[in-house]
């Protein structure tokens, strides 16, 4: 898989491999599954995707460790993902738990 920069025009490269996802559902958001994967980077604008994830999340929700889990996730290795919600209130939800998460 090469990742391209479309306003750029190309091939995006390896910039963190292994970074952990934790995905976030319900409303409000609240952490649901983590997952392994790889982040890349455009070298000419800057801009990062994540892709590569594997088979199947390493942790849910419903798991004993999942707690655990979570708080073992290194700072610079965490990317946080939400489920995208086209109802305002929804939306509205889910920024305001994003912008405390970074407070």
């Amino acid at each position: 898989m090469r990742p391209i920069c479309v306003p750029c025009k190309v091939q995006m490269r390896p910039e963190n491999n292994g970074v952990q996802v934790v995905y976030h559902s319900q409303t409000p958001p609240q952490p649901y599954e983590i997952w392994d994967a790889d982040e890349w980077k455009c070298p000419k604008c800057g801009h990062c995707i994540i892709t590569g994830f594997g088979g199947g999340a390493l942790h849910q929700h419903w798991q004993p460790d999942f707690a655990a889990a979570l708080a073992r996730i290194p700072a610079k290795d965490r990317r946080d993902s939400f489920e995208w919600r086209s109802d305002a209130d929804q939306e509205h939800e889910s920024l305001d738990y994003i912008a405390e998460m970074e407070e």
